[in-house]
């Protein structure tokens, strides 16, 4: 039984418009949870649900495939991943969806509602994306099964998506357009051409990386900027040793940057590492100089990029950072990366929230700053003078420790870039 469920109950009796009784639910959480006229609790809200299987539909390579953007949600990422877009004179809850990877991501906010109209349900949670896949394909089935208005366009439109997603090449190219941020057919020709040539050259896995680190039409741009950067880059590092004695289970039920914490902690482990790490104990572990750590000249990149020779034995870096301490952590960041990718050939470092970066964040806090030496050095509730000394003690940033602490349910977050970041 999926964990994700729509349902569609008509009103008895029946209305012209169609209008049903429709709940969404995400697990135990139901995200239609509300209370209508400040006093009626009810678990489903009263639109027609022929406009959410559209919208459903024409949205679905970007709800499955586009994350949240570093920057912010816009209004155009909201058209594609928000309920209250879908209009059509109905109240939907503030409920959003987003890809990363093999789960979606679901937001509520029950801020921002109607005075008559109370939506409950809020916070962030994740679930399996076959589940959701699943969920949505039964809901929409229904659809198709009743004698609804447009029943024929929506089944065409189905049909195109369903056709899409068996096709692995048709696969491979909607979720790069969808990762631009552009949708179905939208994207110029030009760019997709160019980074379609970039897949056949470089691999589907690290073109998706690098669209989503620089969205939008100077994706391609951006990506053999940052190719040739690397290329050129005197910077060669080695895959220590120990990395290969490290094994990472993907297909744990826990959060990236659970599974990171894991991974840093074993890579530790195998490198005898105890207390913070020093700028020279890095290079000496990656094989470069202490000075392309130090060293605070970039050829500044829209992202920093590591490119494997293809012998999985060394890999040329192009940094982004600048700074000192963030330098440190982006070496980090190309460490943890080690671990996660196997093969591929473009390994990008950047602000997206994607799953792989989300977890190189995580494994370079973690390998600097372990959660259980953090929390021996200044507590589980330390106050901000605390945090300032336990970053500069581990030479990591006071954002960095604030985030461990978050994911740990030490500190809150406010923003939702930051509560999606930690998640």
């Amino acid at each position: 039984m999926s964990s994700f469920v729509i349902t569609a109950h008509r009103l008895e009796p029946p209305n012209e418009d169609d209008i049903r009784h429709i709940r969404i639910a995400a697990g135990d959480d139901v995200l239609t949870r509300l209370i209508r006229d400040g006093c009626e609790k009810d678990d489903a809200l009263r639109a027609s649900a022929t406009p959410l299987a559209f919208w459903l539909v024409d949205n679905w390579w970007r709800i499955r495939c586009e994350p949240v953007p570093f920057t912010g949600a816009d209004w155009q990422w909201r058209m594609a991943h928000e309920l209250t877009t879908i209009g059509a004179g109905y109240i939907w809850p503030r409920v959003a969806f987003w890809g990363e990877g093999a789960r979606v991501g679901i937001s509520v906010d029950e801020r921002e509602t109607p005075v008559r109209i109370q939506f409950l349900a809020d916070g962030i949670r994740y679930l399996p994306a076959d589940e959701v896949e699943d969920g949505v394909d039964r809901f929409i089935r229904q659809m198709l099964s009743e004698p609804i208005v447009d029943r024929a366009a929506l089944q065409t439109e189905y049909d195109a998506l369903c056709a899409e997603r068996e096709d692995q090449g048709a696969r491979d190219w909607r979720t790069v357009e969808a990762m631009l941020g552009y949708d179905i057919d939208e994207a110029p020709d030009g760019l997709m051409d160019t980074l379609d040539g970039l897949v056949e050259q470089y691999g589907q896995t690290g073109i998706e990386e690098a669209v989503l680190a620089n969205p939008g039409e100077q994706a391609a741009d951006a990506l053999q900027t940052a190719v040739e950067a690397a290329r050129t880059s005197n910077i060669r590092a080695y895959v220590p040793a120990p990395l290969k004695e490290v094994t990472l289970d993907r297909e744990q039920p826990i959060a990236p940057w659970a599974l990171a914490e894991q991974a840093a902690a074993s890579v530790r482990a195998e490198l005898c590492l105890t207390g913070p790490v020093g700028n020279q104990a890095l290079a000496d572990i990656l094989g470069i100089s202490c000075n392309d750590i130090e060293d605070k000249a970039a050829p500044g990149l829209p992202y920093g990029l590591r490119m494997t020779n293809g012998d999985g034995k060394h890999s040329r870096i192009a940094f982004k950072a600048t700074r000192p301490q963030a330098r440190r952590f982006e070496v980090c960041r190309h460490l943890g990366d080690m671990v996660w990718s196997d093969d591929s050939q473009l390994c990008p470092v950047s602000d997206a929230l994607s799953v792989r970066q989300k977890f190189q964040r995580a494994f370079a806090q973690n390998f600097l700053c372990p959660y259980s030496e953090l929390t021996a050095y200044c507590g589980t509730e330390p106050a901000p003078d605390d945090i300032a000394a336990a970053a500069a003690h581990f030479d990591v940033s006071e954002r960095g420790v604030e985030t461990t602490l978050a994911q740990h349910g030490n500190l809150e977050t406010d923003s939702f870039v930051e509560q999606v970041g930690a998640a």
